[in-house]
């Protein structure tokens, strides 16, 4: 078994089954991969599509379950693999058709812990949407040890489904998702690229990532807001700790924190605003690596140039106003 994909289902029956049809138009046997649907508890039809594709298609494997979240449906796929190589995939995404076969040829020949790929952003109307901030900082074909993986080429993109593993490195490394978390991508490339000995980037853009107005990203409430604060203070705690990757953590933790301030202007929320000015008061972060959106970038300009409570401030007061 060469592959194991591993889909997350809730609520995206409108979406799976372009995503189920992508991970079946492959260019290796089906007896090679396998397809894990993993329906975490989801009310909609998604059970229904995913039989139906499972009753001609041997390579599926359905499995049902209460509600964990996505980190839960996750660590539920990964238990059940038998894969040599793991790819989560987001169910609502899809994959480049007749892709597997090139990306098993350079995992084996390179002999790699995991492969980082490259993706396309997607409206629903199908229109590519540019990246938020550059995602490489220089395509490399080099092979790299995960430090300098994370240093050398890494942008802030921590996306799980961006990652493909070998399931020996994360079984080794006891590596599993933190349940009950949003944004635990992040969480979880904290913790496994350091340890990687051999990745290398995938200089193919064969991963269509579905930008949604109602999905977790897009939509913040006060959890996500604080689950992204625990990463930003992650991030920060590590660039204190590795003069070698301090500028990586510096953008990853810069990163999280101006999506939390968007977040609570988008969502008029000064209770979650005074929240993350109390996070950065309390660990003194005075200075936020420019990144993003133009918006984002003259932000974290004047909080490094005027003052983190002058800005916090002009929020505020924006919020009341508008």
């Amino acid at each position: 078994m060469k592959f194991s994909l591993i889909l997350p289902v809730y609520n995206v029956e409108k979406y799976l089954e372009k995503c189920i049809k992508s991970c079946l138009k492959q260019d290796i046997s089906q007896n090679e991969y396998e397809i894990i649907i993993v329906i975490d508890g989801s009310p909609d039809n998604s059970i229904s599509i995913a039989k139906n594709f499972a009753k001609n298609n041997p390579c599926i494997k359905i499995i049902e379950q209460e509600n964990q979240g996505l980190s839960g449906a996750r660590n539920t796929g990964l238990k059940s693999a038998q894969g040599e190589y793991i790819w989560f995939i987001d169910s609502d995404d899809y994959i480049e058709p007749c892709i597997l076969s090139n990306i098993y040829k350079q995992l084996k020949q390179n002999d790699l812990d995991c492969l980082w790929i490259q993706w396309r952003n997607i409206s629903e109307n199908g229109k590519i949407i540019p990246h938020y901030d550059q995602t490489i900082n220089q395509i490399s074909n080099k092979i790299f040890d995960g430090k300098s993986f994370m240093k050398n080429v890494l942008g802030i993109y921590l996306y799980a489904w961006s990652f493909i593993y070998r399931r020996n490195f994360l079984e080794d490394k006891e590596l599993t998702f933190t349940t009950k978390m949003f944004y635990e991508d992040s969480d979880f490339a904290f913790r496994s690229l350091p340890n990687i000995k051999r990745i290398q980037l995938y200089n193919q853009n064969c991963y269509y990532y579905l930008s949604r107005t109602n999905s977790i990203v897009n939509t913040l409430n006060s959890q996500k807001i604080k689950d992204i604060c625990h990463n930003a203070l992650t991030a920060f705690s590590l660039s204190k700790e590795s003069k070698e990757l301090e500028i990586f953590y510096q953008r990853c933790y810069s990163s999280f924190i101006l999506l939390a301030i968007r977040g609570c202007i988008l969502g008029k929320s000064p209770m979650d605003l005074s929240y993350i000015q109390a996070i950065l008061t309390k660990y003194n972060i005075t200075y936020l690596y420019p990144i993003g959106s133009k918006t984002m970038k003259i932000l974290s300009y004047i909080f490094n140039k005027i003052g983190r409570n002058f800005v916090f401030k002009i929020i505020s007061w924006y919020i009341k106003i508008s």
